[in-house]
Formats: structure tokens, C-alpha cells, sequence
């Protein structure tokens, strides 16, 4: 590195900037307005159904303060920013579109999943967080393997579609699974229904770049390779807010149907919803009753998982393919 440094002569020509100058290529205001409406929108998914009612002022001024936030986005990209951040064309982009919003699901999907899977056995089983998250690996080997076969099916076929659909239908197969089959009692061989949902993911997430690569110009394959990684976190965050507020809402409900008439019953199930360390220590049909409650939180979660599976592949069936040589 030192040879190359002292000895390759530079064949492009320099020239020499003031930091103002270079400062004033920096779309602030464009990066300040994106950056508060992502902020907003998630704070409402964070928040919503959770921390606050779906109908607080607080989650609909938020919601305003989004859309606004977004509105002065694109104005600033199209008409006032002479170096956009990220062009605005892209998302008018039918294939672009795709293919952030198979990321979005794909990754929603992949948060929910990983986070309510392991906290199932550690409230059906008394697991502890490294053994429940011992669980996973089913679904860590399927998406390694899901990865590695669509790597070597697009490098031979040059097609990237077909794993895109095949990765939502995969998914829901597993969801499916898991809504039927884990009902508080599960053996520990069904942590292998979690394979083909490992799978699945990552069979999208090795097409979903190549197919966006292959979508856009040459000089646009940078940022838009850029926004499909914000995607990703987006949807990581995202899915993470709208899981747990649906458990935490279907977990209360339950709570209060199955301990009403129960001495304490408001106290208990407060407890049993802020500690997991206080349902691990009940016994009894106390016990019982609240490990039904929370099964029933996560077969609301899994439910959500098979439709955003089925929404994947709905989705995927719009890609408009082109064919790779």
C-alpha cells in the first residue's frame, strides 16, 4: 500500500476546493426532511398500540408531521438541491419500487420472527435467552443455504424471479406451521418448521439486489443500492414496532378475559406483562392461564407473518424480469 501510494501516478485531474465550497454540496436540508420523516412514521409504529392509543393527538400529529416532513423532501430534491440525495425518479421506478418493498416485508418479517420465536420458549419452556436463541438455527442454516442455492440459480440461468416468489411462498409455509403446531407444548424437533422461513429470506434477499442491479442505470446503481439497504432497516424497525404492538394489544385482551374474577387479577397480569422473570416464577393454574395468554400474543404475531409472506409474494408477481447475460 505504502509502493502504491508513493509510486502510481494519479491520471485524474485535481482541483483544488475551498471547505465552503465542498460544504455547499451538502444537501442538508434534503437529508434533515427524510431523516424527520423516517423518525416520525416509526415513532408511530413504536409507539402505537403500545405506549399510546391508536387515536392519541400525540401519534396523529406525528403522523401530520410525517407527511409534511415528506412533502419538503421532495420539493427540496426536485427543485432546490443541486446534488439530490437520492433522486426522486428512482422511486417512480415500478421495478425499484418492487424491490424496496419485497426488502421491507422480507426484513419485517425476519425482526418479528427472530424476536418472538425466542421469547416463546423462554415463556413456554423456561428457556433461557441463550437457549431459546439456540432455536434459530434452523432458520440461520436455511438462509445460508437459501442464499448459496440462488446464487448458483442466477449465475447459471441468469433469472432472479422465480427465487423472489418462491421466498414468500416459503415463508408462509413455515408461519403456517407455527401458528397450527405451537400451542405452548412444542417439542424441540419443531424449531425445524423455522427452516424453510430461514430459507425463504434468503432466497429474497440474494435475488432482490441482483434484480434491482439489473433494474436501474449504471449511474443510479449506487444510490439505489443505498435505499435498499435503508429498506432493510426500515423494515427491521418497522416490523419489530408493529409485532410487538400487536402482541402487547392481544396479550392484554387475553389477560383480562382469562384472569377476570381473580383475586389480583389487574395486578397479576400488569406484572405478567412487564416481567418475564414473574411468569417464569408462577406456578400452578396461574401459570397456566398466563402462558395460554401470551401463546395467544404470539399466534397473533404469526398470523401477521403469514400475510406479510403472502403480501411478498403477491408483490414479487409484479417483477418484470430482465434476463441477465
Amino acid at each position: 500500500m505504502v509502493l502504491v501510494a508513493f509510486k502510481l501516478s494519479n491520471t485524474y485531474v485535481t482541483t483544488t476546493k475551498t471547505w465552503r465550497a465542498s460544504l455547499k454540496r451538502v444537501n442538508f436540508a434534503g437529508t434533515a426532511a427524510m431523516s424527520g420523516a423516517i423518525l416520525c412514521f416509526l415513532l408511530v409504529l413504536d409507539m402505537g398500540g403500545s405506549k399510546l392509543s391508536w387515536s392519541s393527538p400525540t401519534l396523529a400529529s406525528l403522523t401530520i408531521l410525517g407527511i409534511l416532513f415528506s412533502a419538503l423532501f421532495c420539493i427540496v430534491e426536485k427543485f432546490w438541491a443541486t446534488e439530490p440525495i437520492f433522486p426522486l425518479h428512482l422511486l417512480v421506478n415500478s421495478h425499484v419500487v418492487i424491490f424496496y418493498s419485497v426488502m421491507i416485508l422480507c426484513c419485517s418479517t425476519l425482526a418479528g420472527m427472530m424476536m418472538f420465536v425466542t421469547l416463546y420458549f423462554q415463556v413456554t419452556r423456561n428457556d433461557s435467552p441463550t437457549t431459546a436463541g439456540a432455536s434459530l438455527i434452523p432458520s440461520v442454516l436455511g438462509n445460508t443455504l437459501g442464499a448459496l442455492l440462488t446464487g448458483a440459480y442466477i449465475k447459471k440461468t441468469g433469472r432472479y424471479k422465480i427465487p423472489c416468489i418462491i421466498s414468500g411462498i416459503c415463508s408462509s409455509i413455515a408461519w403456517s406451521l407455527l401458528l397450527i403446531c405451537w400451542r405452548g407444548s412444542t417439542p424441540s424437533w419443531q424449531t425445524l418448521f423455522l427452516f424453510p422461513g430461514g430459507f425463504g429470506i434468503g432466497l429474497a434477499h440474494a435475488s432482490l439486489y441482483i434484480g434491482l442491479a439489473a433494474s436501474v442505470e449504471k449511474a443510479d446503481m449506487a444510490i439505489s443500492g443505498t435505499g435498499y439497504y435503508l429498506c432493510g432497516n426500515i423494515g427491521a424497525v418497522a416490523g419489530l414496532s408493529t409485532h410487538n404492538a400487536l402482541f402487547q394489544a392481544t396479550l392484554q385482551h387475553s389477560l383480562e378475559a382469562k384472569l377476570d374474577g381473580l383475586v389480583d387479577g389487574d395486578k397479576i397480569g400488569q406484572r405478567a406483562m412487564e416481567s418475564l422473570d414473574y411468569v417464569k416464577g408462577l406456578t400452578g393454574e396461574v401459570r397456566e392461564m398466563i402462558t395460554e395468554a401470551y401463546v395467544n400474543g404470539f399466534h397473533a404475531t404469526y398470523a401477521l407473518l403469514v400475510l406479510t409472506a403472502v403480501v411478498t409474494v403477491l408483490v414479487a408477481l409484479g417483477v418484470r424480469e430482465k434476463r441477465l447475460k
